[in-house]
Order: C-alpha cells, then structure tokens, then sequence
C-alpha cells in the first residue's frame, strides 16, 4: 500500500502528519555544540538517530583544537565498529583541518562551538593531524574490551596476569566450559583426582534429578557469565561456607535444614489444634461429597502418631490446599455446619490450620530455595574454578576476564596511580559512548580511571590548570544488552554520581538532551511517539512525567508507516499418511507464508516502488529486515528471497552445525576419517554428492559381510552410479591422510561438480553457510595442526556459531538481523515481521543484594518451589524483562529512515497481549491521520485490514542523504543513464601461466629409473647424489670442492663403498672444471632462478637449475634426475627440447643481442649434453604453431 512508479497508489489520500515537539523547543546544532564544550563535563541522552557519533567526533576534536595532547584522551565505544567509524571521521577532519587556509579553517573551529581563533590555534589544529601520527599508538578510540586488554598487556605483572596471554575466541570459550563442566561432574562422581567431594556430589544429586541436560547448560552458562558477581560473594563472605551461611541467613533458615525436617516440626504435637480439627472432621463426615473428601484425607493424619505423621502429610495438606498452594474456599459446607454445634469454632479451627500449613509450605519453600541456591552455588563454584584453571594453564582470558582483571588492577588508589602515570603521564579526558548499555562491572573500570579527576590536586590537569573531563552519551531507550549485565538504571545513576562529584569540585556539569533526529521521517517518529506514549508500550522506555517525543530534521520529506494484516493459520485437513509433503511454494505454516509474502512484496518494490524523499525507486539494499530472535524465520526468509532472485546477505548469525550443507560435509569427512563407518557413508551416498537414492542402499546394505564400503567395492561395476561413486570417494580417501582440512573440502565441493550438486539438492541459501564452513576450515588451520580430526572436534565443540559483520551495506542485496545486531545502523526501508511471538521466563538465578555490597544467587529447579523472597525477584526480573522487550521495540522501529512496514504471523495459540504487534496496532491507530487500508496478500489473493500512516514529498524540499549529494554533484546538466553504471563489469579472459615442461602435452617425459631393479637403481641413486653436489658445491670455493664432496659422500647414512664415492665424486668434479660450461658452477652463475616471459601470446613461467649471464652469451642447464641418459642430443626427449627452447626464447628476449646456449645435465650417467641451436630453433617453431 505503497505509492510504485506507474501504478495507482492505494488509500483515501493522504494527510500530514502533525509533530510532536518537545516542552523546550530547543535547537538540534546548538544543543550539539554545548555537549561539544571541552570545558563542561557532560551527560547526553541522545535519542535514536540524533547525531551522537557527531557529538562524539566534535568533543574530540575540540579537545585537540583547544590543547588537550592525543595521548590523554581516551574515547571508549561499546563496538569495534564504531571505534573505527569515530576514528575515521577523527582522522579526516584532522586531516583537513592540516590543508585548509585559515578562513575556512576557523570557520570549521567556530562549528565547534568554540569562538573565534587566533593564530596560535589555527596552526595547532593544523599540527593535530601529525601529532595523532606521532602519538605512540594513535588516539585511544576503542571498544573498554580492547582498552582493557591495550592495558593488561602492558602491565601482565601487576595484573597477576602472562605476558603472553591470548584472548579466546567464542569457539575456544564453549570448548573449554564444557570441558570444565564435564570435569565438574566427573568430580561429583567421584572420578576426579581428589575423589568424591560431598558437597558437590550432594549438589550435582539436587539438581541433576530435576534439570534436562539443556536446563542444566543455561544454568551453568547463566553461572558463568555472572562469575564476577559469584567472585565477589565468595570474597567478601571468605568463601564457599561463608556464602551459604549469607544466603541460609538472608532466607532465614538453618544451613543444615531439611524439607523433611520442616514437616516433622510441623507433625509434632501440640503445634496444631488437635481437638478442634477432630470436631471439625466428625461434622465433616457428615456432610457433603466435598466435605467427606477431604475428611478422608485430613482424619488419618489426626490418628496417626506424631512419628507417622509426616508420611501422611502430603495427603494430609490435600485436605486444606488447592494443587495451587491455595486455601479452599469452603473448608467446611455450608450443609455441614447447619447442625454443628459452636460452627464458628470449627470454620476457625480448620482455617487457623489452614494458614499453620500455608505457613510450613513458605518455610519449606525456603529450604528448597535455599537447597537449589546452595547447589547452584557449589556447581558454579566448582565450574568457575575448573573453567579458570584451564584458562590459566594456557595462559588465556575471556572478555569478561579481561573487565574484570582491570578492576582488579586499579583496585587501590596507588595501583590506579601508578597505571595512569605509565599511561603517557595518565589521562584528562574520559568519553563513554553507549553509556545505556555499560554494565556495573565495566562503569567501574570507567570510575576508576577518572576517579581523581574531580578531587584534591587532580582536578586540574598536571601540565596547566586544564580542567579534567567526564562526558558520556547515551540514551536509556535503548538498552538491549541485559544478557551482559547492562542496566538502564546505571545510567541514571552514574549521570546522578557524577554530577555530584563535578558540581562538589566547582567545574560545570550539564545535562543536554538531543531529540531531533536527522534520521527518521515525520510518520516514523509519529508511530514511534504514539506507540511509546500508552502503556504498557512506555513501561521502561518513558514515564508520565516524560513523554516519548521525537522532532524531525527531515521536514517535508515522503515517509509511511504500514501495519500489514497477520497472517493466520490456514485450515488443514488431517494429513494423509500416504499423501506427498506439501509443495513448500504454495503450502506450510503462517511463518513460512509469511516469508513468502515479504520476499514477492520485495521483489514487487524493487524498481518501482517511488522513494520521492531520495528522487529514486527502491533497490534491494535499501531492505532492512529485524527480527527479535534468530528463528526458523531467518531460514524462510533467506529461501524466499533467493528463489526469487534477489541479493540477501544471509544473516548476522548462523549456527553452522544444524545447516543441511554442512551436515553433508561433515557425514562425508566421518567417512575419509574411518571408511567402516557405515551410516557416514550411508549419508554420503543419499546425500548431493553421490546421488544414489533408497533402492540403491537397500540393494547394497542388507545381507552384507562386511562394510557398507567393501561391499560398495567389491559391486560398484553393477551400476554405473554405484561405480561413479565408488570412483569419487577413492580419490578422496587416497587423499585424506595428506590434505589439510580446507584443502579437503574444497576438493570435495569443486571435484565432480560437488558445489553444483549441493546447491541443486539444498537451493541457494546452502552457499553462505557452506562458505563460512571453508572459512572456518582455514581458522583452524592457522593456530592449529591442520588434521582433519581435530577439526571436527573442534568444530563439534563448540557448536559452530558464526557472527558474521552485516553492519556495512556495501552490496545491493536485503540485509536479514537480529535487532540487537542492528544497533547503531539504519536503512531507508525496515520491515519487522517477528511480532507476536512469546517471551521467554527470565533467566535464573535471581540476585537479590546481600551484606558488603556482595549479590546473592536464590534458584530452584521449579518455579513453584521460590519462596517469597526469590518470587518477588522473579517477578521483578519479568517486569525487565517486558521492560527491555519495550526498548528492542523501540531500537527496531528507530532504524527506519523513510519506511516501516510491520507485519507477523498468528500460531495455533493466541498472540501474547502486549506482543509488538499489539502495541504498535493500538499506537498506531491512535495517531493523527492514520488511515485504515485494505491490504491485499499477494500469494492468496486474500483482503484484510491493516493501517497506513503517511505524509508526501513537499515542494522544493531536498532530497535526503547520500542521493541528494550525488543530485547535487550531477548539477543541471545531469544526464540519466541506463543502470550500465551498476552493473559488474565483465569478467575478464582468464590468463593461466605455463610452464615451458607443459607447453606440449603430448609430448611426454621419458619414464623414471626405477630405484629398485639392478643398474637402474645405482644409477637411479648416484643421480640423486650428484644432483645434491652440484647444489651444494658451487657455494664453496673451489680449492675445497674435493674435501666437500668426500665429506658429503662419507656420510654413513648414505652407506656407500669407497669406490662408488671416489667414481660420484671424480664424475662431479669433471663436470665442474669442464672448460665449456665451468663458468656455470663458478662464483657469478645463479641457481634456482625463476624466469616469466610472454611468448606467442602465452604468459610462460618456469625455474632455471643454473644460469650465467656474459657478455655476449648467456648460459643455462637444466638437471635431469632419475632419467634415461641419451647418446647424444639427437635422443633428448622431444619433452625437454621443447622446455629448453622455451627458456631459450624467454632469455633471448630478456637479452637481446646475446647468443643463448642450453644443455641438460643427466645426473645418472653424470653427463652433459648440449642441444643445437637449429634443434631448439625447430621445436620453439612448431610448438609455436600449435
């Protein structure tokens, strides 16, 4: 329901958009500029597409500009990419500033926000590009991750640290958790080196009988990446003991307190009204069905003596409370009661039990929370540990380490002191940018830093009474990273601490607020502002008190917002068993229709969809689309658009071990690693690359002796398939023991056109997953022994997850992400189609805060099992939860410059309520011009509503970004081309060199000499050895030849006899002072030398044994080992008359004017011979012909 060249646009027409502006007004350039002060510390909160990076580079520069030296700033981004995006645009206003004359040079200042320059600053700001040059290191502009490890590796001593630590790749870190985990639990087993530990045997007994094995993985994922919390627990409580005893003591139980002595206390006597409840269940039995049930179950329990009570007090409990926990409605009926006496005693006596029993279920809740944290606790203790010795015995870190190792290291006042003094004299200035998405970890790396920048003598800069700075920038709408311990509260709170700090030195703090955006149009940040200003939209994204309010520096430019109908499950006849799958094009689930749809509305717009804000239609690479999770929908999505042939990226991340492609792959190496693996080989022969198909296995399989591949070769000459399989795995396995793993596959893929096979069986969205497989092959094999073994354990080990970079839109093609991996991008068009999908519990453990500032972990292995306290803690982590799910709402619907398009899919069950689509539905439709449109699905024809928010291009208003830059440079007298210019340019001929001993194929070598039968073989060795001389004794001066030589023969390795030395040594010197080719050997001949030349059209290329260059010849001689020796050149083999006269034309062209003599030298014999000129001459003319 878009407007497309040549079409008639849909809807009732079209109205304006209002904006709404905030409270101030304000301006975007001068609110810019005071956040660029160098002289104010500052606190941006920057709203999505206002110009943050500008602030950033702005700030730096005029910190450069107005004295500050590179070496003490240090700028910290939470990307590597945007470290280098911020470092660029650093380098190229420095680099302009050093070429500019000084008007536009102080023009360029006076945009900073700095005032008018005199002399001395334009000519430091024009030595500021050289000075980051010469800075050691460059200017600090990097990722804390990457500053933190820049700092460890210049202080591994104090740090307690290797100087040569590694930082693990993801891989290695998966490798080396599940190798602790798996000593973890071979210790609770009693299989470790220290033998059974009751404590975490007791451990690993609570929760591996309640958890599955995945359960059990997040639980310790969970554990792990939360280490630095556990440390700090342990710490400050002195350990293990001390951390259970805070945990017991927080819950209020005894460490040592059992569920089942919970319930024996409350079986005891005279800890319940025993006479009343027997009242009470004699007028019960008489009562009602209900009455008489739960009698049934409350009067034994009463009989029995307090030692069997507790046996009976599950059965007992059914008598009070639902399977809920909760207490009955009616204890007792109504019927019941009308001919009891004192009814107001029974009712009171049954629900003081009642609220007895509620009581004793909290404080067994409590022991079992307890129990699962204590165990929880242990376990990750044990793995932290065992995943921190591995580490340390190869000397590596992870990238939490690296944080929390430089806590560590500014731990003290005088650590911190001495660290920032190496540091090039310390640092002034402090940039954090991203400060939203910062964790309490990290914030405290930060605090350290500039911990004296406001306090005592440190206030003011060593050098000068330069004011020392704190500037942050980021906006807590956009916290995404939960799963990293970012919080938006800290945000709030380090903004709050700092202020407190600067306002308390007397320097000037500020607040600035940066709400125009210079990326959306009007009807997106329309949407954005209705949809966040209901709740439960706002609820962690704004307030009451502060409303979402965005304003456009796009104004007048074209922009829509479509909400495009669900799609809904289709009805479905039962499934015929016998029946075909159906046809994947036109059948399956509402996710895979979906998919559909997106990709044939993409190939609809793509050169007719009107862009009127950018004066052109749509191409593919203007397609965003964000999902919040990485589903099956990423797969659908990637199919769709290649069978419809358009561009697609792939996605950001894939998991490479669950890909069909490589599954094929990975059957095939099982098979070359041990060919008796029948159900490898199996895979292999269904699978693309052999092609055979059920009957030819069930042919081959059944009724066998002995392996599915001795079986395969002893019939592959039935069938002419079965033979052509046999045929291309052979050469494979002759292979495998010498290939490293890349080479493998790539023999695999390009050999009887396996790539092309694969593609045809899987479709076109094989390539990208089969493509980062080799590339991850050639990973491996550069820190690794390159066997093929080793890679599929690694491989397998850890799980093979590839993050690939997408953040760069070089090639037209649509890019598929994850919301989280689209933070800090953006796209002209954004299509959200993951809507209305559930959320997932939080993930446990829940920290609640304990004594000396130290968190504690509470879990259970079933939810119904938290006691009070660790509810409240889910129930909190549920609220961030639905809090962060606001705010990813927010990021994805802010990357849309001109178009939003949001759509989704229904399951068999409801969407949830406050889903995306929901929110943005009820947002949306509350909006000031919104039309409601019939939209039409284009694979069913089917109609439904959907909503349509829009504002047209104004007169004269100029286009947006980069498309107005390039209508602006093609001035008036612009001509349009005919998309030429896009189009890749041919490939050019290949030009593949030879080698002048290839030139003739049909020319062939004569046959080696054996080195086994009779002369053959003396001749076949003395070759060998003389070929080994004439390398070696050309380097040594001649006086010493023949000592050399008999050294070199005498070796007792080479076992020879006294005559055969003195016959290969005499025959090597006479060749060496033979008067016609001894000025080969002596000190001005070359050997091994490479030779390149064009001859008759052909690139030739090739080696030279020996070469010397005179003054009016050049000689060269070619050794042949292990030959036939010839009579006379008139038996040279035509093979090596033909390289000869090769290398003789090359040289010839090389040397003009210079006679080229060439001979061959048999080393069998040994024996020199040297071809004619008219020989040479006659072979050079026909192989030229040729």
């Amino acid at each position: 329901m878009v407007r497309r060249r040549g079409r008639r646009g849909g809807g009732r027409g079209v109205t304006r958009t209002p904006l709404i502006l905030l409270p101030d007004g304000g301006d975007a350039d001068a609110n810019q500029r005071r956040a660029a002060d160098p002289a104010a510390s500052v606190w941006v909160a920057a709203s999505a597409g206002t110009g943050k990076t500008k602030v950033l580079t702005d700030r730096v520069l005029a910190l450069l500009v107005t004295g500050t030296p590179p070496s003490r700033l240090l700028c910290l981004t939470y990307t590597r990419a945007a470290a280098a995006e911020m470092a660029i645009r650093v380098q190229k206003a420095l680099g302009e500033f050093a070429v500019m004359k000084d008007e536009p040079l102080a023009k360029a200042i006076i945009a900073l926000g700095l005032g008018p320059s005199d002399g001395d600053r334009l000519a430091r700001a024009r030595r500021l590009f050289a000075e980051v040059l010469d800075c050691p290191g460059g200017l600090k502009i990097q990722t804390i991750h990457a500053f933190c490890e820049s700092l460890l590796r210049r202080f591994p001593v104090e740090a307690g640290l290797a100087p040569h630590f590694q930082v693990l790749d993801e891989t290695e870190q998966k490798a080396l958790l599940a190798a602790a985990r798996d000593e973890v639990l071979a210790r609770a087993a009693g299989a470790g080196p220290a033998g059974v530990e009751d404590a975490l045997a007791r451990a690993v007994d609570r929760i591996a009988g309640r958890l599955g094995a995945e359960d059990f993985d997040a639980l310790m994922q969970n554990l792990t990446a939360e280490r630095g919390r556990i440390a700090r627990l342990l710490a400050q409580s002195r350990g293990l003991d001390g951390a259970v005893a805070a945990i017991c003591a927080h819950l209020g139980v005894d460490p040592d307190l059992t569920g089942a002595d919970v319930i024996a206390a409350a079986c005891a006597d005279g800890t319940f009204d025993a006479a009343g409840l027997r009242a009470a269940a004699v007028v019960m039995a008489e009562g009602g069905v209900t009455d008489q049930k739960h009698v049934a179950l409350i009067t034994p329990w009463l009989a029995a003596e307090a030692s069997a009570r507790p046996a009976l007090y599950e059965n007992y409990l059914g008598g009070f409370l639902t399977a809920k926990g909760e207490v009955f409605k009616t204890l007792i009926s109504k019927g019941a009661l009308k001919a009891a006496p004192r009814p107001d005693d029974l009712l009171a006596a049954m629900a003081a039990e009642a609220a007895r029993l509620l009581a004793v279920e909290e404080r067994r809740r409590a022991v079992r929370t307890a129990q699962g944290s204590i165990a929880a606790l242990t376990i990750g203790a044990a793995l932290i540990d065992a995943y921190g010795a591995r580490k340390t015995a190869r000397a590596r870190l992870d990238y939490d380490d690296l944080i929390l190792h430089t806590r560590s290291l500014l731990s003290s006042r005088e650590a911190t002191q001495w660290v920032l003094y190496k540091l090039d004299g310390g640092i002034d200035h402090v940039l954090v940018d991203e400060a939203q998405d910062t964790s309490p970890d990290q914030w405290e790396v930060v605090r350290r830093l500039s911990g004296e920048f406001f306090a005592g003598l440190g206030r003011r800069a060593e050098r000068d009474d330069t004011v020392r700075t704190m500037f942050a920038v980021g906006d807590a709408k956009q916290s995404i990273y939960s799963f990293q311990r970012a919080d938006p509260r800290f945000f709030a709170e380090m903004r709050n601490a700092y202020r407190a700090e600067v306002t308390a030195a007397g320097h000037d703090f500020r607040d600035v607020g940066l709400h125009h955006s210079f990326r959306s149009t009007a009807p997106v940040l329309a949407a954005v502002d209705h949809v966040f200003a209901r709740p439960p939209a706002r609820d962690g994204v704004g307030t009451v008190e502060e409303a979402i309010a965005h304003v456009t520096r796009r104004e007048g430019q074209a922009g829509v917002v479509e909400l495009w109908p669900a799609l809904a499950p289709l009805e479905e006849a039962p499934p015929d068993p016998w029946a075909p799958l159906p046809d994947a094009e036109t059948g399956g689930s509402a996710e895979a229709r979906l998919a559909r749809l997106i990709a044939a509305r993409v190939k609809e717009w793509i050169g007719t969809l009107e862009m009127p804000a950018r004066g052109r239609t749509l191409r593919a690479g203007d397609v965003l689309v964000l999902l919040r999770t990485r589903t099956r929908l990423v797969d659908k999505l990637v199919r769709a658009f290649k069978r419809l042939g358009i561009g697609v990226t792939g996605v950001d991340r894939m998991k490479l071990a669950t890909e069909l492609a490589i599954m094929d792959l990975v059957a095939m190496a099982r098979f070359l690693i041990l060919p008796d693996d029948d159900y490898s080989l199996a895979c292999v022969l269904k699978g693309p690359f052999c092609d055979l198909d059920d009957d030819d296995l069930l042919a081959l399989a059944p009724g066998r002796k002995g392996s599915l591949w001795a079986e395969l070769n002893a019939r592959a000459g039935e069938k002419a398939r079965w033979l052509a399989a046999r045929d291309a795995l052979g050469a494979l396995l002759a292979r495998t023991d010498y290939l490293r793993p890349f080479e493998l596959f790539a023999a695999m893929l390009d050999e009887n056109e396996g790539r092309t096979r694969l593609i045809a069986r899987l479709g076109a969205e094989a390539e990208d997953p089969v493509n980062e497989f080799l590339e991850l092959a050639l990973a491996f094999e550069r820190g690794r022994a390159p066997s093929l073994q080793g890679f599929l354990a690694w491989f397998e080990g850890g799980q093979s997850d590839i993050k690939r970079d997408l953040e760069q839109a070089s090639r037209d093609e649509v890019r598929i992400m994850t919301v989280h991996g689209a933070k800090g991008l953006q796209a002209p068009v954004v299509i959200l189609p993951d809507t209305m999908s559930a959320l997932k519990a939080p993930r446990a453990p829940y920290w609640c805060p304990g004594g000396h500032g130290a968190d504690m972990p509470l879990w259970t292995p079933r939810t119904a099992d938290l006691d009070p306290v660790a509810r409240e803690l889910r129930a909190q982590a549920e609220r961030a939860r639905d809090e962060e799910y606001h705010r990813l709402l927010y990021v994805a619907m802010t990357r849309a410059e001109d178009m939003l398009f949001v759509t989704g899919w229904k399951g068999r069950n409801a969407p949830p309520a406050g889903c995306w689509y929901n929110l943005v539905r009820d947002g949306l439709a509350a909006a000031p011009g919104v039309e409601r449109v019939r939209f039409a699905d284009p694979l069913t024809g089917a109609v439904d509503d959907g909503l349509r928010l829009a504002a047209p291009q104004a007169p004269d208003v100029p286009l947006h970004g980069a498309d107005a830059e390039r209508t602006a440079a093609a001035g008036d007298g612009a001509v349009t081309l005919d998309g030429w210019e896009r189009l890749p340019p041919r490939p050019e001929a290949a030009v593949r060199p030879v080698t002048p001993s290839t030139v003739n194929d049909a020319a062939a070598e004569p046959a080696v000499l054996s080195p086994l039968s009779g002369d053959a073989a003396t001749r076949f060795r003395k070759g060998r050895l003389v070929h080994g001389l004439l390398e070696l004794l050309p380097g040594v001066p001649p006086v010493r030849w023949r000592a050399a030589a008999e050294r070199f023969l005498a070796r007792p390795s080479l076992g020879l006899d006294p005559a055969l030395r003195r016959e290969i040594a005499e025959e090597t010197l006479a060749l060496l002072d033979d008067p016609a080719f001894g000025a080969l050997f002596g000190p001005d001949s070359l050997a091994e030398v490479p030779v390149t030349g064009v001859l008759a059209g052909n690139v030739v290329s090739g080696q030279i044994d020996r070469l010397v260059v005179g003054d009016s010849d050049v000689r060269i001689v070619d050794y042949k080992t292990a030959r036939p020796v010839p009579v006379d050149a008139s038996q040279v083999a035509p093979a090596y008359v033909i390289q000869m006269a090769f290398y003789r034309a090359a040289l010839a062209a090389i040397f003009p004017g210079r006679t080229v003599r060439c001979a061959l030298l048999y080393t069998a014999a040994p024996k020199l011979v040297e071809l004619p000129s008219a020989v040479l001459d006659a072979a050079f003319a026909a192989a030229d012909d040729k």
